[in-house]
């Protein structure tokens, strides 16, 4: 039976949530002062514990719906909702190996390749979802957008771009290689590659095989130099099997 709270409890649980915004914490308090008798066994310090645990939870929550939010994800898919993936070559032990988020720490990038509809831009959206589950930011992009926003700036608008492309700990590049790329989107991606090489890795979505990946960013010194940075370190990941979206 819930116990009507007092007014100068009121007062407490607002000034928690308007000025202090601890809404986690007042939550709970809020329930303890209206359910005296099921923690009146407990002492100060354990019911206190349980406001911050309570607030330490409302952050994380909080910082991961952020993190989501400007990850610019396609879909919200988890790892755990990616089922019967050993019918496209995704063992469990290979995924076990990705969600323990060791890629992110030693900065191993990661690529997906298979045929249009496989999974790719799923799994790679499940990757980045447990990466922002685990307080780590991600910028997702279709590559071909990412590249012909880069190509509409110059000068000190370009490098400041650049620069915030460099805040986030992770960076998706769906759909690599759809379409020819110009040598300064090479440039460009180069860039990219260069300025995360063994700092931060990329998730790479494609239809390209690793061969073709080679190709598809040329033959002059810079491409091999973005091919070079792609690829090493990197973990391969092929999807095989009929279109999901069937």
């Amino acid at each position: 039976m819930s116990i009507a709270i007092t007014e100068k409890q009121k007062e407490v649980l607002i000034r928690l949530r308007q000025e202090l915004r601890l809404d986690g914490f007042a939550s709970e308090l809020e329930n303890q002062y209206e359910n005296l008798s099921i923690y009146a066994g407990l002492t100060f310090e354990e019911r206190l514990i349980s406001c911050i645990e309570k607030q330490e939870q409302a952050d994380k929550e909080r910082k991961c719906a952020n993190l989501i939010k400007r990850a610019k994800l396609k879909d919200h898919l988890r790892l755990s909702d990616l089922t019967k993936t050993s019918q496209y070559g995704l063992s469990k032990e290979t995924l076990a190996s990705l969600a323990s988020l060791q890629w992110v720490t030693k900065c191993c990038n990661i690529i997906i390749s298979g045929s249009c509809g496989v999974g790719k831009t799923g799994l790679a959206n499940a990757l980045a979802y447990n990466c922002c589950s685990n307080g780590i930011s991600v910028r997702n992009y279709r590559t071909s957008d990412l590249l012909l926003e880069l190509s509409a700036k110059q000068g000190m608008e370009k490098i400041k771009f650049m620069k915030n492309l460099q805040r986030y700990n992770v960076l998706i590049l769906d759909d690599l290689g759809l379409a020819p790329i110009t040598s300064e989107e090479t440039q460009d991606l180069f860039n990219i590659l260069d300025d995360r090489y063994r700092v931060a890795p990329v998730i790479v979505a494609t239809q390209l095989k690793l061969e073709g990946l080679a190709i598809f960013l040329g033959n002059d010194t810079k491409a091999e130099a973005a091919a070079d940075r792609l690829l090493h370190p990197s973990i391969h990941i092929e999807l095989k099997g009929p279109s999901r979206r069937k």
